[in-house]
């Protein structure tokens, strides 16, 4: 009788690159790791300091990059979120 080997696939979660809110240099969509929010930042919201729009917590606020683009479409921010295991409220 021949016997099965039993494998196992490890599952890794494709870590996306974190940043605090404040801290984004570069356009692209985010999402706020917190709460899920898409953002999307466009080349004219970037300035030499910060983001244009200002966010003022008490808490951290993260956000990890979805991608380079801020415009994808938005099926595929849930679904590039969801690859990362990222929350997804958008």
């Amino acid at each position: 009788m021949a016997t099965k080997k039993h494998t196992t696939s490890s599952y890794t979660p494709t870590l996306a690159p974190l940043c605090n809110w404040n801290d984004i240099t570069e356009p692209g969509t985010y999402v706020f790791l917190e709460w899920g929010t898409l953002i999307r930042v466009p080349e004219c919201g970037i300035t030499s300091q910060s983001p244009t729009v200002t966010f003022f917590s008490n808490m951290p606020t993260q956000v990890a990059l979805l991608s380079n683009d801020p415009y994808i479409p938005i099926s595929k921010a849930r679904q590039l979120a969801a690859d990362m295991d990222l929350a997804v409220n958008f």
